[in-house]
């Protein structure tokens, strides 16, 4: 991510105050995405006597994620599978580049970066948020 996320803050006066003010507008929606979302990723059995296997990391991801987009881009694009994937590849390489980071000590991590960014770990990919 770009160190300017971190030095101008104006997405948190955003997100503390219209964000939190917009919820209980935008709650409904989420509602009925999460419904729609638990639906299409952990199916009912037929019976109750019935077992389902479902993934449930790769199930539950994929319901935040939708019930988090539907707040930021709407429907019909939070139910996109296309959408959707580059959203999640996106948020585990920043998840996962930033744990990789922390690892190392603050005079070395601007090194880190340049390592994971030449092994594509904090590239980003076309199409992602972070992608010029």
């Amino acid at each position: 991510m770009s160190p300017a996320i971190f030095d101008n803050g104006y997405h948190n006066s955003i997100i503390r105050n219209k964000l939190t003010r917009a919820l209980p507008a935008i709650f409904p929606a989420v509602v009925d995405e999460l419904k729609v979302a638990f639906e299409d990723h952990i199916p009912c059995p037929e019976s109750p006597d019935e077992w389902v296997t479902v993934k449930a990391l790769d199930s539950l991801m994929r319901i935040i994620c939708r019930a988090s987009n539907t707040t930021f881009v709407g429907l019909p694009l939070c139910r996109n599978t296309e959408y959707m994937d580059v959203m999640l590849k996106y948020t585990i390489d920043v998840v996962l580049g930033a744990h990789i980071i922390g690892l190392f000590p603050n005079f070395l991590r601007p090194c880190a970066k340049l390592i994971l960014e030449s092994f594509a770990i904090l590239k980003p990919s076309e199409g992602s948020p972070g992608a010029s």
